[in-house]
C-alpha cells in the first residue's frame, strides 16, 4: 500500500496543479474569441467597437459593466427595443442565438469581459 501511495501522490499533485493553473490564469479567450467571430463580430465588429449609432459597442460598454447578469439572456434570446449604452440610445434588434450551448455562452462572456472590460 505504501508503494502505491508513493507512486500516486505525485500524479495527484500534478493533476491538482494543472486544475489550479486553469482556474487562476487569465481567462484564455481563444474558444470565446472563435464564438465571438462566428456569432457576434458581423454586427459588433472585430474590435467590439459597434457600428455607429446602429449597433452598440462592447469595448468599454457601460451596459456590460452595469448588467452582467442580463448578458447571457441577451445572447441566448436577443433583444428588441431601446437600450442605452455609454449615453447613446440604440434601438436596433439583436438576434437570438438559441443554438449556442451554455458553455459557448460562458466562453463568449469570458472573452468579452477579458477583452473589453477593465478590472
Amino acid at each position: 500500500m505504501k508503494n502505491v501511495l508513493n507512486f500516486t501522490w505525485p500524479i495527484l499533485l500534478i493533476i491538482a496543479l494543472f486544475f489550479l493553473r486553469q482556474i487562476l490564469q487569465r481567462p484564455t479567450s481563444s474558444y470565446g474569441a472563435k464564438v465571438y467571430q462566428q456569432h457576434c463580430q458581423n454586427c459588433h465588429m472585430e474590435e467590439g467597437q459597434g457600428l455607429g449609432k446602429l449597433i452598440p459597442p462592447l469595448d468599454g460598454s457601460s451596459y456590460l459593466a452595469e448588467f452582467p447578469s442580463l448578458i447571457p439572456c441577451l445572447i441566448r434570446n436577443g433583444i428588441e427595443g431601446p437600450m442605452q449604452v455609454n449615453g447613446i440610445l440604440y434601438d436596433h434588434p439583436m438576434p437570438a442565438n438559441p443554438e449556442l450551448s451554455d458553455e459557448e455562452i460562458y466562453q463568449l462572456m469570458r472573452f468579452m469581459y477579458a477583452e473589453w472590460q477593465e478590472g
